[in-house]
Formats: C-alpha cells, structure tokens, sequence
C-alpha cells in the first residue's frame, strides 16, 4: 500500500468516525440500535480480535512455537474477543453462576464487568494499547537502543502509520468524559476502532513475516544446488 492509499483509508476511517459521532447526537436512537449489546458493532469488533488473535496464534506456530510475542499477541486478541460476546454466554444460553452473577455488574460471564474492573476497564484498556500503539513503536523509531532490543526478541511492532485508528478511539472514549458524560455508544465506536487498529497491526505483522518467510525460502532454494554438489 503506498502513501496515497495510506492517506485515503485514514480519510475514510476518519470520516466515518464524525459521522458516527454527529448520527449519535442527531439521532441517539438509531445509534443505539448500531450500537445495542450483542449487536452489528459489537459482534464485529469480536470478529476482528479472532481474526487478529488466529493470524498471530498462525506466526507463533510458523516460527516453531518461539515467539513469545506472537503467541501473546494471539491470547490477549483472543481474550479479548471473547471478552466482547461474554465468551458466547448468549448464543449458547449459559446461565451465569451464581456466585459470578453477584460480582459482575451486569451479571454476565465476563471478567470485564467485576465490580471493582467495570468502573475503570477502559482506563486500563487506553494505558495498554497506548503502550501497544504509541510507547512501542515510537521507541522503536526513536530510541536506537530499544529498536535492537525489540528486534532481538523479534517483538512485532504495531504499525504507526496507522496511528489514526487508536487516536480516534482514544477521542471516543476521553472527549465524553472531559464533560463528565458517559456514554455507551461513544465507548462501542472507541471499542469498534481499537478492532480494527488490532486486525490491522495482525495484518501488518504477518506481511512483514512473510517478507522474512520468502527471504528463508529462497536461501534455501539457493543453498540446496551447492549441497548437493558438495
């Protein structure tokens, strides 16, 4: 993708966020059945996180299993996408434990919703992915040091061109809450943005793994002839 495209997605991604932040102004209703629990946003955003979970858990398992950061990057995605349809309680009509119902805020089986996490899980979220989106790959532009390390522990770094996604979702959740407003649709468009920044960061992740994979290929197709004739 070349810098012109680049810029036209970020202008689509970009447009799409202030409509969706004028339509829940203009028309709260309409957006609270985009928006509603279990619904078209909420089932996307658990979609993108499997897909970007399968796509690291795929790197993790090409790389012999050694990665570490491969295979993290799979578990928190799956873990999160899981988190999102509360580990598929409702398709499966599970009933929440009793003990688990008294806990949770909305008495679902979830670990995001505990009484004590509810109150403060998008805070947590924002300084994680902030560390994911931001920390990570402006160290790694900037700081000499820190890009030899995380390239000696092969650690896959989230790609900053796509910076807009995760600023855009940032503003879904703080703009709110600067004028102590919480709301509901703002924080499922954040959460919706943040799954999209993350499928792109798997997609990322595994085109510049297969860059290395088809270096591998071909210094083995290479090496073979001079084996043979040895």
């Amino acid at each position: 993708m070349n810098g012109r495209e680049r810029r036209l997605v970020i202008l689509v991604l970009a447009v799409s966020a202030a409509f969706g932040a004028w339509l829940s102004w203009y028309n709260p209703e309409h957006m609270n059945f985009v928006c509603q629990e279990d619904g078209f946003v909420e089932y996307s955003e658990a979609f993108l996180y499997l897909w970007a979970a399968l796509i690291f858990a795929y790197l993790g398992a090409r790389k012999g299993f050694r990665n570490i950061w491969n295979w993290g990057y799979a578990l928190l995605f799956l873990g999160v996408a899981g988190e999102e349809v509360s580990w598929g309680q409702r398709i499966f009509s599970v009933a929440t434990p009793t003990p688990l119902a008294a806990i949770n805020v909305q008495g679902e089986i979830n670990l995001h919703n505990l009484d004590g996490i509810h109150q403060h899980h998008h805070l947590y979220g924002v300084l994680v992915c902030a560390g994911i989106c931001f920390v990570i790959p402006l160290t790694n532009r900037f700081v000499p040091a820190l890009r030899r390390l995380y390239a000696r522990f092969n650690m896959p770094i989230y790609p900053l061109w796509t910076w807009s996604l995760p600023f855009i979702a940032f503003a879904f959740f703080i703009v709110p809450r600067v004028f102590r407003v919480i709301d509901f649709k703002m924080d499922e468009m954040g959460e919706f943005y943040l799954a999209m920044a993350f499928f792109g960061f798997a997609l990322s992740a595994y085109t510049e793994a297969r860059k290395k994979f088809g270096r591998k290929a071909t210094r083995a197709a290479l090496a073979e002839p001079l084996r043979l004739a040895a």
